[in-house]
């Protein structure tokens, strides 16, 4: 397995059974290239990355579990990391939402800087992820609709600054980092929209 890799999963070319979930990467369809079509939106996954399903009108989510169009069995990010929590012996309620500032979601939707503080007050980081407003798909390699670009983090923590800019503490691949990612066109360069917010609640 390599990043950003389309060929197919290793128990394929190997010839044998794929083996049952024993880990949070299995429960999330990370690099598992079975799925068609997820979401009208890409075919996937590519090696290190999984897919979230959204309601496009910025509606917070509750415990969604996917359905059989893209194939089975239907997983997604959320779905997989309640699952992996049963799995794990624990419950847990979890929930996707599209950002406010997302130009999809309707008016007064959307998950908002005031929602990210209550969720981190009551003890709950929370996942987010950065993608472009218009992409949800790319070509790579042989594979013409692969998982679009987007980068994950988790936010921790938030302020405001002297300037009353809205800022979040994150820890992502890149490190511990202080954002203003709460307004469009921030965060991120060139990732202009917050795809995701996911907290598990165990």
């Amino acid at each position: 397995m390599d990043y950003e890799s389309t060929a197919p999963d290793p128990y394929v070319t190997a010839g044998r059974e794929e083996h049952p979930p024993d880990c949070l990467g299995d429960f999330i369809g990370l690099s598992q290239k079975k799925w068609q079509n997820l979401g009208g939106e890409c075919d996937g996954n590519v090696d290190g990355y999984c897919f979230t399903y959204w309601d496009p009108t910025g509606a917070r989510r509750w415990n969604y579990e996917p359905g059989p169009e893209a194939g089975l069995p239907a997983v997604d990010l959320a779905s997989g990391l309640r699952a992996w929590t049963a799995w794990r012996g624990f419950e847990a309620d979890v929930f996707t939402q599209l950002a406010d500032f997302n130009p999809q979601v309707s008016p007064g939707a959307g998950f908002r800087y005031a929602d990210l503080r209550a969720e981190i007050d009551a003890g709950y980081p929370v996942l987010v992820w950065l993608q472009n407003y218009d992409e949800y798909s790319r070509p790579l390699y042989e594979m013409p609709r692969a998982n679009p670009n987007l980068h994950g983090m988790l936010i921790h923590g938030y302020y405001v600054d002297e300037a009353g800019t809205e800022r979040v503490y994150v820890r992502n691949s890149w490190g511990d980092s202080q954002w203003d990612m709460f307004r469009e066109g921030n965060g991120c360069p060139g990732r202009r929209r917050c795809r995701c917010i996911c907290r598990c609640e165990v």
